[in-house]
């Protein structure tokens, strides 16, 4: 009798559902071959741990029957092949273990409990075996496709390609996934380079209907060259052409550091709500750049403006923002002293978004923009975005801020400000310095809070001298 390899794999995956407590995710090739007959596959890619991978290994193959060998001799990477000893049947046993380090951009919990679908063999519904959706194992296939490098990344694009030209698969999965992913701009750029360089690639994605509607829907006049991959090479000129880029704080694409920006920068204008976190982090750059020539603007909300108390979902936090910054802003406006480089100004409203302007030397101007959210606090969870030079976008921010800075106060003009006066306020500990300027005392056992300092509209700062020095 011969063997086909397939099918005594999903045989070995009906003994292995026998012996799971809980749903587990199937990927790779004999998924794959659930939505397309034609593809090849015997491996079994379960996504497990460790605990489960050694019951299965335990309960199903004993050595008094079976041979047991890691290819991959790896115990996070495990690529065993199994071979009964009566008949030489080879079971090649991949699973991916829960507790390697994660796989960049794939949530296998996700999948297995919103994108998944229970394995069929001979119609019978497996209870414990499940494979993603079409949509979303075309995700995998191109997350593994973008990252894989060794020469199954074919298989890969060509998986990526049948899958969403199957009449099952919900783009809607498919692009909800890439919609997680933490850099988008970056996969799709990665996407198009692996595309570029390698030749095989023209032919399998010129047979992908998801590439042909892309095809139809950006096309915007007819291409001198009617091959698919032609078609699809227009379409990467068209993404790369994409005014605007998004990314993170924390993940910040090397055309928009700061730092680096500043270093030949010939004009720098920022505006934000406080800019306490830009200038705690980048003071001594600005510094810099204003040895180098650099003109600087810096557009922040005034200290004394009721935008404070009314105008966002947590003033305590700005009201102790605003002074720190003016404070950092002061200094570099000493340093600047008798060079006229630095101009401040205030506004009484908070501006609608942040905003990181850069002329260099060779005129290239770049654009960074923060919007600013009600709900969305933490700078590190707010989104930023690039504003490629030349595009209508551009010129529309810039405008804003033009017109932003020419309305507001010139910094000094404001009320409290023109030179600045501190009371310092000294004494034994429990003599009642928190207590007179914050009305509240932590040896009070009945937490009371009296008239403070800073009720009667005064800047108190609490800890201020500790943390500068």
């Amino acid at each position: 009798m011969v063997y086909i390899e397939s099918a005594e794999a999903k045989k070995e995956l009906g003994r292995i559902d026998d012996i799971l407590n809980e749903k587990h995710l199937l990927i790779g090739g004999l998924a794959v071959k659930y939505f397309y007959p034609a593809r090849e596959s015997k491996d079994i890619d379960l996504v497990c741990s460790d605990a489960v991978r050694n019951t299965i290994i335990r309960e199903l193959y004993p050595t008094n029957e079976w041979d047991i060998f890691d290819e991959n001799m790896d115990e996070y990477r495990p690529d065993y092949h199994i071979k009964n000893k009566k008949n030489g049947l080879i079971i090649s046993f991949g699973p991916k273990i829960k507790e390697r380090e994660p796989y960049a951009d794939i949530d296998w919990d996700l999948l297995v409990k919103e994108y998944s679908i229970a394995f069929e063999n001979k119609r019978v519904k497996y209870k414990k075996i499940y494979i993603p959706s079409a949509g979303a194992l075309a995700f995998t296939k191109l997350i593994s496709f973008v990252n894989r490098e060794t020469h199954k990344d074919i298989q890969d694009l060509q998986d990526f390609v049948d899958l969403t030209n199957h009449k099952s698969c919900a783009l809607d999965d498919l692009f909800n996934l890439i919609d997680r992913v933490a850099d988008k701009s970056k996969l799709r750029e990665n996407f198009w380079k692996k595309i570029a360089s390698k030749k095989e690639c023209a032919s399998i994605i010129a047979k992908g209907n998801i590439f042909k509607l892309a095809d139809f829907f950006t096309e915007s006049k007819p291409s001198p060259q009617s091959n698919g991959f032609a078609d699809a090479t227009n379409k990467v000129n068209i993404l790369e052409d994409n005014p605007i880029i998004f990314f993170s704080q924390k993940k910040r694409p090397l055309e928009a550091d700061i730092s680096d920006n500043l270093k030949n920068a010939e004009e720098f204008f920022f505006m934000a709500r406080t800019g306490v976190n830009f200038l705690g982090s980048h003071k001594s750059a600005v510094c810099h750049a204003i040895d180098n020539g650099c003109v600087c603007k810096f557009l922040i909300v005034n200290q004394h403006s009721p935008a404070i108390d009314y105008g966002q979902l947590r003033p305590i936090v700005d009201r102790k923002n605003v002074p720190v910054s003016y404070q950092w802003l002061q200094e570099i406006k000493e340093y600047d002293k008798g060079r006229n480089r630095v101009e401040i100004r205030v506004l009484n409203n908070f501006p609608p978004f942040g905003i990181e302007y850069f002329k260099k030397k060779d005129g290239k101007k770049i654009i960074n923009v923060r919007p600013y959210f009600l709900t969305n606090y933490e700078p590190e969870k707010r989104p930023l975005l690039m504003v490629k030079e030349h595009s209508e976008w551009q010129n529309i921010f810039y405008s804003e801020f033009e017109q932003l800075w020419e309305k507001a106060q010139i910094w000094g003009n404001t009320r409290g400000w023109g030179k600045p006066k501190r009371i310092v306020l000294d004494g034994s500990p429990g003599g009642g310095k928190t207590t007179l300027l914050s009305g509240t005392s932590q040896r009070d056992i009945y937490n009371r809070e009296f008239k403070g300092i800073n009720k009667s509209g005064y800047t108190v700062f609490g800890n201020l001298e500790t943390v500068l020095i």
